[in-house]
């Protein structure tokens, strides 16, 4: 456990696991803060527990309580029938076809471009492509600009950027504790960013369920239009006028949508510096098909090779 807090407060954890399954093999358990678990990089395992056999396999309550003051109990942290019901409630975001209008994002991936050194200078691209996520992902799930590299909104927006990614560390360090977690001391910082995080997700909701009554009135007046552009948070407001279930759904969307597309940046464009024969195909490719649409990203074989990889 001490080895295992060590290496992700240094950022090396990935390094560390890798070590440890080096050494144990592709599948081993352990007993880490009380709790045993199964670890594994086997493919025929990972098809089994998200494909095959995924009901014979729970999220667990481990992170259920760690996840629970920031996110409370959403798809993320759901087992069981909770998983099925919120899952389908979901689906709509998770649709291809919402993903399609490349120019909706275009302008927030100029800035990041922006940001970034022409001159051969060292930078670390992870925090840029953090914000940039987190950016794409708010302009999806609620229409608006919540985390901006561009210098017009960035002010505005700090103070939720340094709240949600505190609160993102803390929720990994209290999943880390376990079962020790009881004992972990009141951790102030953690307390505030859920506090700021939650008065932003509020904002939103609110916009949402005035968007939900203003359908209301319009279907009374025959005045309903239809809508050009899917939007998370009003399509959810449709199904949950809950404000807090809302907030919980819209924060850990933003959780997941963000996390995950930086991980991915990150982690292609750390092996593609490595590999400059394959970035020279990329672009080459790239340059070939000219402007992508959300037809033509189909035809970028090798793009979506290194994607899958």
């Amino acid at each position: 456990m001490l080895e295992d807090f060590k290496s992700w407060k240094a950022g090396r954890l990935l390094d560390w696991m890798r070590s440890r399954f080096q050494r144990a093999g592709n599948t081993y358990s352990a007993t880490v803060a009380g709790n045993t678990t199964i670890f594994t990089i086997e493919p025929e395992n990972i098809r089994a527990i998200f494909s095959e056999r995924f009901n014979d396999f729970d999220t667990g309550w481990l992170r259920r309580r760690a996840f629970a003051p920031s996110i409370g109990d959403v798809l993320i942290t759901a087992d069981g029938p909770r998983w099925h019901q919120q899952r389908a409630m979901l689906r709509p975001a998770f649709k291809k076809q919402q993903f399609s209008d490349f120019a909706f994002y275009e302008r927030d991936i100029e800035f990041l471009i922006r940001t970034i050194p022409i001159d051969g200078s060292t930078v670390d691209l992870a925090p840029l492509f953090q914000t940039h996520a987190l950016t794409l992902a708010s302009r999806l799930l609620f229409d608006e600009p919540l985390a901006t590299l561009n210098p017009e909104f960035a002010s505005s927006s700090a103070r939720f950027i340094e709240a949600f990614n505190s609160v993102n560390k803390g929720n990994q360090r209290r999943f880390r504790l376990g079962r020790f977690l009881p004992l972990m001391p009141r951790d102030g910082s953690y307390e505030v960013g859920c506090k700021v995080i939650h008065e932003y997700g509020d904002i939103f909701v609110q916009k949402a369920l005035a968007y939900r009554h203003s359908l209301r009135v319009d279907r009374m007046s025959g005045d309903e239009e239809m809508k050009d552009r899917y939007v998370f948070l009003q399509e959810l407001a449709k199904e949950i006028e809950d404000p807090l279930e809302l907030r919980n759904h819209l924060l850990g969307m933003l959780l997941v949508g963000s996390e995950t597309t930086a991980s991915l940046l990150t982690g292609c464009l750390s092996i593609l510096s490595s590999r400059p024969h394959i970035w020279a195909k990329l672009h080459k490719e790239a340059v070939g098909l000219g402007v992508p649409t959300g037809e033509s990203v189909k035809l970028f074989t090798t793009l979506n090779h290194v994607i899958n990889e």
